[in-house]
């Protein structure tokens, strides 16, 4: 049994079967736990009434915001109380008037906290998160391709000679096979010619080396025919 709960019962302006409810519901209230899960018999025994009319009158109350009932594993009910809200018919229209907290909503009986709060609580995080989105990340510019002239082409060959790489391509046959291409490295736009230009270079030994061993294996060939025709002319004594 709670004293502030059958006070705060008892403070209450309703009919007499939802009042006796009331208090019998206050007065199985355990304080040190805050358990509240009585049936309806024992509530029917509390109050003399019968079960159509404890039922009707639990209705009333949670209606009025007095109590708010949740189910538990099994048949059993939990109640809770709501202390903060009072019940009184001062306004003189026979209606009555619910004193609720200043925002105006019903606490949860698990957390003890109202909707608002329990909301704020939950949408701490998101609000968070959000705010961080609203820090939008700067833009990074997109380089955009320009097509290098003959003259810078020139340039950058003179510059990797000077630090020492062979460069023997022909420059204007680099210009023309791109040309052709559009400019573009596989599906995608080139991003840097200077890059393509070593690339071309790199090829470029590779094509001279495979044509000057496909080159002296042929002149091997015409310069054995060559010596047997000799051998042959130089060996006829006919």
């Amino acid at each position: 049994m709670s004293f502030n709960a059958s006070k705060w019962a008892w403070d209450q302006d309703l009919k007499p079967s939802a009042k006796f409810v009331l208090l019998a519901l206050a007065d199985c209230l355990n304080e040190r736990t805050g358990r509240l899960n009585p049936s309806i018999s024992a509530i029917s025994e509390k109050t003399g009434q019968n079960r159509k009319t404890i039922i009707s009158s639990l209705s009333i109350l949670e209606g009025l915001g007095l109590i708010v009932k949740a189910k538990t594993f099994g048949t059993s009910t939990r109640y809770h109380l709501n202390l903060d809200v009072l019940c009184s018919a001062e306004n003189g229209t026979g209606m009555h008037e619910v004193t609720r907290p200043k925002n105006g909503t019903r606490a949860d009986p698990k957390t003890g906290l109202d909707q608002t709060q329990k909301g704020d609580s939950n949408q701490e995080e998101p609000r968070k998160k959000q705010e961080l989105l609203k820090v939008k990340p700067l833009k990074q510019k997109v380089k955009v391709f320009r097509k290098p002239s003959l003259q810078e082409i020139t340039d950058y060959k003179n510059q990797l000679i000077f630090e020492g790489q062979k460069c023997t391509s022909d420059i204007q046959s680099f210009i023309d096979y791109h040309e052709s291409k559009g400019w573009v490295v596989g599906k995608s736009s080139m991003k840097c010619w200077q890059a393509a230009f070593r690339t071309w270079e790199r090829n470029h030994q590779k094509w001279v080396k495979q044509n000057a061993n496909k080159q002296s294996a042929t002149e091997r060939r015409i310069g054995y025919a060559s010596n047997l025709y000799d051998y042959e002319k130089a060996t006829n004594f006919q």
